[in-house]
């Protein structure tokens, strides 16, 4: 069976079985990667293919997307600069052509934000602009900032200021969560309904949902030096966010990176070790956007229209090819920004200074705290921070979950230790999973 539907072809198998190695991924990272969802038989398209549907006859298979061509390498930063913004502003006038002003996009603190913001402004569009968070966060206080000093109007957004659901509503919210996420979004499917509701009204009067997401392919993403990684030092850099103290005996460490490596490597089309410094730049728009921030579009676009303009085919080429040097520390982006609209490139922002000129001295050490710590050691961050079920959102606590699970996990006690999970996250990814893994069963009768 095809179909767009994740839960609908999970429906059209007789008897789906669990597939592991997703389980962790999903649980760890928030996505399944390498087109495997955490059912075995159940699986997406290619990124380059597509079916063509015709009457009266069988779907047929195609290849619409060959893989990127490699840009040239710029020689110049200003040549970088010049490229990506051309590239950008050729999409953005395509954008403001058919939606003119009908166009919705978050303000924060960062580049990716002000980036989108200076070339809608560039284009003379004004989007309707909102920032989610408390009164106090950095994002907040920047986009306040920097609406009040260009009279921009903004919707502020405090997903946290609601009343508590009662316990008795939280099954439906996270039942409607379970029928628009399509089951596994990023984030799960516990919340207190705020998700869906501004996600709705974002698009509300068929507004485009602009995000600025992937706008890190014009930074280095990773923050890793430039040389070459083998696959197991690249995934101990960034994918190692889990304690395998924490995981059942069916858990294999050595195992699950393996799997892992191998999607890996079959992004960039290799099959050898190490991995090229550019081939690791592809990897974040192609294998860490693709898989984990493209669930979240598909989700979008079921709901409205939604884009995330920085990681588009036409995009990706130039921002790969420039030279890490040009991307540490923002440079690139900043400097793009400065480029589109000097006038929004002054305010501050949450790094600490504007994107006027060169970071300063204590963005670059920040900075280098990262990028000199050697893989080995970076392996080991997520499992030496301590954590505590303390400050978990309320609807992560027992009573919420006795309403949609009993707080009874079956399924996921076969992989983790419920009991020992002390990341609000991953718990409500588990949550996630025990709660699908339930409601097949109950369209199975078993």
């Amino acid at each position: 069976m095809l179909s767009s539907a994740f839960r609908g072809v999970v429906a059209s198998e007789p008897r789906p079985k669990i597939n592991p190695q997703c389980v962790y991924e999903y649980v760890f990272q928030g996505a399944t990667y390498g087109d495997e969802t955490v059912f075995e038989r159940i699986g997406r398209l290619g990124g380059t293919k597509g079916v063509r549907f015709q009457r009266d006859q069988e779907p047929e298979m195609k290849e619409i997307a060959p893989p990127l061509a490699p840009a040239d390498r710029p020689r110049r930063f200003e040549e970088s600069v010049y490229r990506n913004v051309d590239n950008l502003r050729r999409y953005f006038q395509a954008l403001a052509n058919c939606f003119g002003e009908k166009i919705d996009t978050a303000l924060s603190g960062g580049y990716d934000s002000r980036l989108t913001l200076a070339l809608l402004r560039d284009q003379g569009i004004m989007p309707r602009l909102h920032v989610y968070g408390r009164e106090n966060d950095e994002d907040v206080r920047v986009a306040k900032a920097i609406a009040a000093g260009e009279e921009f109007a903004l919707v502020h957004t405090d997903k946290s200021g609601k009343p508590p659901v009662e316990t008795d509503r939280f099954g439906d919210i996270v039942a409607r969560n379970f029928h628009l996420f399509d089951g596994t979004p990023p984030d799960g499917i516990l919340d207190d309904g705020a998700d869906v509701t501004t996600r709705l009204e974002r698009c509300a009067g068929g507004e485009l949902m602009l995000n600025g997401g992937g706008g890190e392919v014009f930074r280095n993403f990773f923050y890793l030096s430039n040389r070459a990684y083998s696959t197991r030092r690249f995934l101990w850099s960034f994918y190692n966010r889990f304690d395998p103290r924490l995981c059942t005996g069916r858990f294999d460490e050595t195992d699950y990176f393996n799997r892992l490596g191998v999607k890996v490597r079959q992004t960039v089309n290799t099959n050898s070790d190490p991995l090229t410094r550019l081939q690791i730049e592809h990897l974040y728009p192609a294998f860490r956007c693709r898989y984990w921030m493209g669930r979240n579009n598909g989700v979008n676009n079921a709901l409205g229209y939604a884009l995330t303009p920085f990681i588009d085919a036409n995009i990706v080429p130039d921002a790969v090819a420039a030279p890490l040097s040009f991307k540490n520390f923002g440079r690139l982006e900043g400097a793009m920004i400065q480029s589109v609209n000097p006038a929004l490139a002054e305010y501050d922002s949450a790094y600490g200074h504007n994107f006027t000129g060169p970071p300063p001295t204590a963005r670059k050490l920040k900075d280098l705290s990262t990028l000199l710590r050697p893989p080995e050691l970076r392996r080991f961050t997520y499992r030496l921070h301590r954590r505590s079920r303390e400050g978990w959102a309320y609807y992560l606590t027992a009573p919420y979950i006795a309403e949609i699970l009993d707080n009874d996990f079956n399924h996921m006690r076969q992989f983790v230790e419920i009991d020992q999970i002390a990341d609000g996250e991953q718990f409500a990814r588990i949550c996630t999973l025990e709660y699908l893994f339930r409601r097949v069963d109950a369209e199975l009768g078993s």
